[in-house]
């Protein structure tokens, strides 16, 4: 019997606050998935929790560090034009450090994961059959989220 083997274009992780000795048992095959050109999308994490996340990806990849992304970054315009990066949270910011976007880049320069900081892209995802959420930052968290898969895939 043969098993096909499927490529895995974008890793999606959430609650950045449960990394720890799970994340690091998994560091050398988030290293490799990067080196192998993948893409992950970090959410739903806010405050302290960038610099918690930046700690953990130095162990993944010691020389590289994440940069907040800026909005001429082409992962912002690979489907959807994203106009602005201000993008309300689903939640009240409780640390008023307000949503920002942190890449980190492979030595080539291309992007290999995107930190929605003080956001949280799948509660709007999950909510938007129900009417729970604006409807303007639902669409745009979908736009984000779309032009993630679409640079992903080719990049």
């Amino acid at each position: 019997m043969r098993y096909l083997d499927l490529a895995i274009i974008l890793v999606y992780l959430i609650g950045i606050t449960l990394f720890g000795a799970r994340f690091r048992s998994g560091q050398k095959n988030l290293r490799d998935y990067f080196n192998r050109g993948g893409f992950a999308m970090f959410d739903d994490f806010r405050g302290r929790h960038i610099a918690n996340l930046q700690e953990e990806l130095l162990r993944v990849f010691p020389s590289r560090e994440l940069v907040r992304l800026k909005l001429e970054d082409p992962v912002f315009h690979t489907f959807y034009e994203i106009d602005s990066l201000e993008m309300p949270p689903p939640y009240p910011d409780q640390y008023g450090d307000g949503p920002s976007f942190w890449g980190m880049k492979d030595e080539k320069g291309r992007l290999i994961l995107v930190a929605n900081a003080a956001n949280d892209f799948g509660e709007y995802w999950e909510d938007i059959d129900r009417g729970v959420e604006a409807l303007h930052p639902a669409v745009q968290s979908f736009q984000f989220g779309v032009n993630y898969l679409i640079y992903a895939m080719t990049h």
